[in-house]
């Protein structure tokens, strides 16, 4: 099987397809500035690809991304060096039909944050990240199916200087997503962190060893304000 390298900076690698713009991604993705999806552009990212992110950086949707990774073939997000900001679903990108399967996301702050869009992500697993794994803001309404997230704020305990790291799953300002199983582990302050007037409906969690928290109270669940 041929692998395919990609270094992508500021330039796009499209395609035209009718009145969008199609950027389809395999094989090896190295973005040492991280990657923005236009408003008028699909990304798709093929099963089995690895995305390699510079730090501090992220992938910014403000179109449409689909992400087909399979179980024997995940696409796989990680860092070139120090820890990326994983997957940004900006506001314009809400209606769109953004998906997600089988995605791997390790050596990051954030998994995947969501700002009043309504992605669809399936299989989702973060991995040890430092801040939040999934961060949803003003209004987001994804649905999320079968999410793991696996440690999160140990490499920042002791030295971050707010409390909010090692939490899984925060739900905040009006977001309603429908979770539907999750399984939230090792994680230091929060397994889900309920926020600012949201609600949805979350079924099939399975929560354990949110510990060590010492800048906030630490909760399997927390609610407040909502």
């Amino acid at each position: 099987m041929v692998s395919l390298l990609i270094l992508v900076s500021s330039s796009h690698l499209v395609s035209s397809s009718e009145s969008r713009t199609t950027t389809v991604w395999s094989g090896n993705v190295i973005l040492p500035d991280g990657y923005l999806v236009d408003s008028g552009e699909v990304l798709s990212i093929a099963p089995g690809t690895t995305i390699s992110v510079g730090s501090g950086y992220s992938i910014d949707v403000d179109g449409r991304i689909i992400i087909s990774g399979t179980a024997s073939s995940p696409v796989v997000m990680s860092s070139i060096s120090g820890n990326h900001e994983g997957i940004v679903f900006n506001y314009s990108s809400d209606g769109l039909g953004s998906k997600v399967d089988n995605l791997s996301v390790d050596d990051s702050k954030y998994g995947v944050t969501i700002y009043g869009s309504d992605p669809v992500i399936s299989n989702l697993t973060v991995i040890n990240a430092d801040n939040v794994a999934v961060d949803l803001y003003g209004g987001a309404s994804p649905l999320i199916t079968d999410l793991i997230v696996s440690g999160g704020g140990q490499d920042v305990h002791g030295f971050s200087t707010t409390w909010r790291y090692g939490i899984g799953l925060s739900i905040g300002a009006y977001s309603t997503p429908i979770v539907r199983g999750a399984q939230i582990d090792g994680l230091i302050t929060r397994g889900v962190n309920y926020w600012g007037n949201s609600g949805g409906l979350l079924s099939d969690l399975a929560i354990s060893n949110i510990s060590g928290s010492t800048m906030a109270i630490g909760a399997g669940i927390w609610v407040e304000d909502s």
